[in-house]
């Protein structure tokens, strides 16, 4: 079984090369470390157990030791210490750098996109057929001066100018077994440049091993890993809850009770809740969840029942505890050593499992929630800005949900459901339950008057445009400042510092007390919540929205995003949006499907934006499917599982919503559920999402604490923090399955900031992903755009 060593500096496709590697090179174990885990001499004693090394791609410059670690280690090796390597992109660099190359900046940056090689059709190019590969680069390497290595494949870049330039896409040392690529093969979109010539380095490195007698190799020292730095020991996740510790599923039992009904109506979810609770709006001050499916592909929509009894749970980055409490009693469990807040939720929901519910339904219960996007930064290791003293906002905030209603738009089925343990209790819950809302279903039914939604708008018609009502001020960024954020980004990206930045700013409206607007009585803010949310549902209808009151937050969403998704068998699929255009042209008919089409899927930035995210997201979903494969004991085919990779089920796919079109990809992979993994392991290891950072993931959230500001047009001294938005919500179900989606398109307050004399203050977060073809004024216009699709909720309430 051969070993390879992959050296990862810090980038967010070194998974997707690990795949790589397994598949190309029959029987591979991959140990995968960071460039800064070992010393030198650490890694020499280590390397006569490898059979070869990749050297993996990353951010920063070769030239830079800090991006680079130990890499230039490798190429200073003595004749008897030699062992094969294979460098991509930073390592193809280095490679050429030590042996006497220069670096250049490219005039053209390269970040997504797809060139045609030239190249010489033996080594490592033996049998590629017209390699067309992706480049994830804005530096690279001459070697024209370089008496030690030689050209293999070039890519002829063409400029603005009609000149061109050849760019060298691989190279080797004529003595030494080291080559190295300047394109990524792991990428999704790179074609016969991948497998084949990895294939292809392992038939000369195995080669080379043979004739320099490197064929019984010394076998890793068990305690190896032992050596490596904290940050690399991460990278092999084992589950958060391991198989040996497995917990029966709970004495809990599961009702279910469905009301079959072909007319089922999404308009019909707020007279749902309302009549839940026994009245006519939900009230601000009861904690209350609702995922709301109010357009396709959605197909069902949640009702969470919080009771006086249901746990509630709180956790603030940086506390050694998750705060527990109910209506009445509060508490705190204080975590175990090497436990974090995800690996307690998911020892809780371990020792409550159910396995007899309705299949059809994809939640019985089970936690309902928020992550918001600190919850994720911190998860990379990056410290938080410091925080005003004496604010405790909650970072995580889940329910466990005992009560549920689900309602299915596509059997028109409706499931009223209990995990509760008191079992006579629950039934006539159920029962009761049922047949008030079976009532309600009747298309015969005629409900009591209500005032409504606005004077402009009900559930059933868009809203005309409305002028913003003089008890709200609307605090947008400065465009100037956001725009000089897009130019610094920018510069980031020349200096291969990310390939993508995902840029966003938040907007502040401040709502003053007793508002009242024409034909409508003063609303009472205690309502104005519930009120945005059935105003948004109407403007802005999305596959998962949301109203959630909970841990002192409320949020009102309309997310067109599925962050990630997991079934009961352990099948994970995840839908990132990158790419947008918007439907509406002043003076003009919208933009039809076929014009947006051709807009998005003709338009190298279009494409290469979705495509850096996929590739992102394809690493984050390996590094917990691929699981399996890196520890030191091989694990079993999991159970119910119909693959073992990551795969890319839709590619670039144009999905419309109210008001854009969206480039949209689906990314399947199926966990080992024998092994104990679930998809809790894969949301917790994946966050924040990267369609809302860039990529790499970790240098670009760095990036993004230098880049982003406070909401306002003026500078503030207030640490920058995105908090609710670009975070998750949604739920794990009891049964195992789960749903999250990415917080966009929606609005969120906290409690703290209530006034005194009722003023509210609430923000909408938007943004865009920043690359080097970004033009920084349609950039702008693009995040005001997506702003605008949950802003305007505000005008109509």
């Amino acid at each position: 079984m051969p070993n390879i060593l992959l050296i990862d500096s810090y980038d967010s496709f070194t998974f997707n090369l690990a795949d790589l590697i397994r598949t190309s090179i029959p029987l591979a174990d991959v140990h995968i470390i960071h460039n800064d885990s070992l010393s030198p001499p650490h890694l020499l004693s280590l390397l006569p157990s490898f059979d070869a090394v990749v050297v993996g791609p990353g951010p920063g410059s070769p030239d830079d030791p800090e991006s680079v670690g130990i890499i230039p280690t490798l190429w200073s090796l003595s004749d008897d210490q030699l062992v094969p390597v294979f460098g991509v992109c930073l390592g193809h660099q280095s490679l050429c750098l030590a042996f006497g190359g220069s670096l250049r900046r490219l005039r053209d940056v390269k970040h997504g996109l797809k060139s045609l090689l030239e190249y010489n059709s033996a080594d490592i190019f033996k049998g590629a057929q017209d390699p067309d590969v992706v480049r994830y680069h804005s530096l690279h390497v001459d070697i024209a001066a370089c008496s030690d290595l030689t050209p293999l494949a070039w890519a002829l870049d063409e400029h603005d100018d009609s000149s061109t330039t050849h760019v060298l896409m691989a190279a080797k040392h004529l003595e030494k077994p080291f080559w190295g690529v300047q394109y990524h093969p792991e990428s999704v979109c790179t074609s016969e440049g991948g497998a084949q010539v990895l294939k292809n380095f392992w038939t000369l490195a195995s080669q080379w091993n043979q004739e320099h007698n490197r064929v019984s190799l010394p076998s890793l020292p068990l305690d190896w890993k032992d050596h490596l730095t904290p940050s690399s020991r991460a990278l092999h996740p084992l589950p958060l809850v391991p198989r040996s510790a497995f917990a029966s599923p709970s004495a809990s039992v599961h009702y279910t009770k469905i009301i079959p009904n072909d007319r089922l109506d999404r308009s019909i979810v707020p007279r749902l809740c309302e009549t839940l609770r026994g009245s006519n709006n939900i009230s601000a001050q009861d904690d209350f969840v609702v995922l709301d499916s109010s357009a396709s592909p959605g197909r069902y929509s949640i009702i969470g029942l919080i009771m006086p009894d249901t746990s509630r749970f709180e956790y603030t980055m940086g506390d050694a505890f998750i705060s527990e409490r109910t209506a009445s009693t509060s508490s705190r469990a204080i975590f175990q050593d090497g436990d974090d807040v995800w690996q307690w939720l998911a020892r809780y929901m371990d020792t409550r499992k159910c396995s007899n519910g309705s299949p059809d339904s994809p939640f019985w219960g089970g936690l309902l929630g928020i992550a918001n996007y600190e919850a994720g930064v911190t998860s990379l290791d990056i410290p938080l800005p410091s925080r005003p003293q004496g604010r405790h906002r909650p970072d995580i905030s889940f329910a466990f949900i005992e009560r549920s209603i689900v309602l299915d738009f596509s059997s028109g089925s409706v499931y009223v459901q209990s995990i509760g343990l008191e079992q006579a209790v629950e039934t006539t819950w159920i029962t009761s339950t049922a047949a008030l809302l079976k009532r309600i279903i009747d298309p015969a039914f005629t409900p009591a008057p209500t005032p409504p939604i606005s004077p402009d708008l009900d559930s059933t018609q868009r809203a005309p445009p409305a002028p913003p009502r003089s008890h709200i001020k609307v605090e947008m960024p400065s465009e100037d400042r956001y725009i000089s954020g897009i130019l610094q980004a920018q510069e980031f990206l020349k200096a291969g510092d990310s390939y993508e930045i995902c840029l966003t700013a938040l907007t502040r409206i401040t709502l003053q007390p007793n508002i009242s607007g024409p034909s409508v009585s003063p609303v009472s803010h205690e309502y104005l919540p519930w009120r945005l949310f059935k105003v948004l549902r109407v403007l802005n209808p999305a596959a998962h929205g949301s109203y959630m009151r909970l841990g002192g937050i409320t949020l009102v969403g309309s997310s067109p995003e599925r962050f990630v998704s997991w079934t009961r068998g352990g099948l994970c699929q995840l839908r990132p949006i990158k790419g947008t255009i918007k439907k509406s042209r002043p003076g003009q008919p919208d933009v039809t499907r076929a014009e947006a089409e051709e807009f998005l899927l003709g338009s190298p930035k279009e494409i290469a934006e979705n495509l850096m995210i996929v590739d992102l997201i394809r690493h984050d979903l390996h590094r917990v499917v691929s699981a399996h494969a890196i520890q030191d004991t091989p694990m079993p085919l999991p159970v119910n599982a119909t693959r073992r990779s990551v795969e890319v089920t839709k590619l670039f796919a144009v999905e419309e919503t109210e008001t854009v079109f969206h480039l949209v990809t689906v990314i399947e992979g199926c966990v080992d559920v024998a092994q104990g993994y679930t998809g809790w392991d894969v949301l917790s290891r994946s966050l924040p999402p990267g369609s809302m950072t860039g990529a790499p993931k970790k240098r670009s959230v760095e990036l993004l604490q230098e880049l982003e500001f406070s909401p306002g047009p003026t500078p503030s001294s207030t640490p920058h923090e995105r908090g609710v938005y670009s975070g998750v919500c949604g739920y794990w179900c009891v049964g195992g399955g789960g749903d999250f989606s990415v917080i966009i398109r929606s609005a969120f307050r906290y409690d703290d900031e209530l006034g005194d004399d009722g003023t509210e203050t609430w923000y909408v977060g938007a943004g865009g992903a920043i690359t080097a073809l970004s033009n920084p004024h349609d950039e702008w216009d693009e995040m005001k755009t997506k702003l605008s699709s949950a802003l305007r909720a505000f005008s109509h309430v």
